[in-house]
């Protein structure tokens, strides 16, 4: 009876101190959700002069993959994460090369296929005005045609508009925006300064060849490059089988230079 009620003292102890021990054990950290945001232009662009340098073409880009490549090189800021969402912010190019406008719906119907957003902006022809005398239309002297540039508009302000109604939202807690334009560093700025009680922070990513950008440095909490070598790891398949089961094919063009793995 006495070793029973020993027992029974012992096992009663026991459990009173498997729940104290329980009490203050920290419980697992929850994961970080993680936006990231792509400048489109600003993105390719970096690869354009990429592929200028080097004469490799890395257009073909597994955005999924390369989004957890970009918060792996932001470790040290955002070590436990769930990669919540990834957007791109673009416009429909306008030229009289059918296969240019092709290729960029291509892979535009690429990202949306694995769940991505594609946020389209409009794209301008203007004509290009004289820096001397502020003449519009400039036109060549021997053959009278009017000089133009393609414009990108809205993505500045869609990148803008997604950022702050994401955070009010509550549908991160952190945003890494890739680009070097500075007109995002309003962004980051009031995003920091709005959400003290429940923090949400903004990370640049810079594409390759684009400027390391200063004003964007001094308002994130952090940034990193996005290096040929990470580009290179993220490359599609040559043709992607959609979750859909559609196959969707790397243009011939961005074949050249070893644009998929």
């Amino acid at each position: 009876m006495q070793l029973a009620a020993a027992r029974y003292s012992y096992y009663n102890r026991s459990c009173v101190l498997f729940n104290i021990v329980n009490f203050f054990i920290i419980p697992e950290r929850s994961l970080r959700r993680v936006a990231v945001f792509y400048d489109g232009f600003n993105f390719y662009y970096g690869l354009k002069d990429l592929k200028a340098e080097t004469g490799t073409c890395l257009y073909w880009q597994d955005l999924q993959m390369l989004s957890e490549s970009i918060i792996e090189n932001l470790a040290d800021y955002i070590p436990d994460h769930k990669l919540e969402k990834v957007v791109y912010f673009t416009a429909d190019i306008k030229s009289s090369d059918a296969r240019k406008r092709w290729r960029q719906q291509n892979y535009f119907k690429l990202i949306e296929a694995f769940g991505h957003l594609v946020v389209r902006g409009d794209y301008q022809i203007k004509n290009v005005r004289c820096p001397s005398c502020d003449e519009e239309p400039v036109k060549c002297q021997n053959c009278s045609y009017e000089m133009e540039v393609p414009r990108e508009k809205q993505t500045d302000v869609n990148i803008a508009l997604y950022s702050l109604i994401g955070a009010y939202q509550d549908r991160y807690d952190d945003l890494v925006i890739v680009t070097s334009d500075s007109d995002q560093a309003p962004v980051a700025k009031q995003i920091a300064r709005w959400f003290t009680n429940d923090p949400k922070r903004v990370y640049f990513a810079f594409p390759p060849c684009q400027v390391q950008n200063k004003a964007l440095m001094a308002t994130c909490s952090g940034w990193c490059r996005i290096s040929e070598f990470m580009l290179e790891s993220c490359l599609l398949p040559r043709i992607v089988i959609t979750p859909e089961g559609k196959k969707i094919s790397c243009p011939r063009e961005w074949l050249e230079g070893g644009a998929v793995r």
